[in-house]
């Protein structure tokens, strides 16, 4: 049994990530990381799920999570298509000042994008608030 846990675990440090990103908020996140992802960018197929795992601190309290995603298409930011921005849906809202949360969320990579290297900006507010909980900005390729 044991030998078998070790192989998981093995297997899932193979393929997971904690990638470079670029805080573009206060701090708050504490960790990316993009599976399957074994380079910098991350390389993503066409038609394949992407689990995205984000670990941050709330920096105030929150009933309702608000999730955005874009990506830059030269310089022009535009939504990505197909998102859930029920962020509660990925959490344990409501969310506490000071504790933190980690956030799952499987991203599809659409057949109909173009192979392009790009980044994605994720954004968390909250809903009521309008305040930024987490900010992170990440580089990837997408190829056939």
């Amino acid at each position: 049994m044991s030998r078998a846990v070790l192989l998981l675990v093995l297997f899932g440090c193979v393929f997971a990530k904690d990638i470079k990103f670029k805080d573009c908020a206060n701090g708050e996140l504490k960790s990316v990381d993009v599976d399957p992802c074994d380079s910098d960018p991350c390389v993503f197929k066409k038609g394949r799920p992407v689990t995205l795992k984000a670990k941050f601190v709330a920096n105030h309290n929150v009933e309702n999570v608000e999730l955005k995603a874009t990506i830059d298409l030269e310089g022009i930011d535009i939504k990505y298509p197909g998102l859930d921005s029920n962020g509660c849906n990925y959490l344990s809202c409501p969310l506490v000042q000071g504790k933190e949360y980690e956030l799952v969320y499987k991203v599809p990579v659409m057949q109909g994008l173009a192979d392009m290297r790009s980044s994605m900006k994720w954004v968390l507010t909250g809903k009521e608030t309008r305040k930024v909980l987490g900010c992170a900005e990440v580089e990837f390729e997408v190829q056939s």
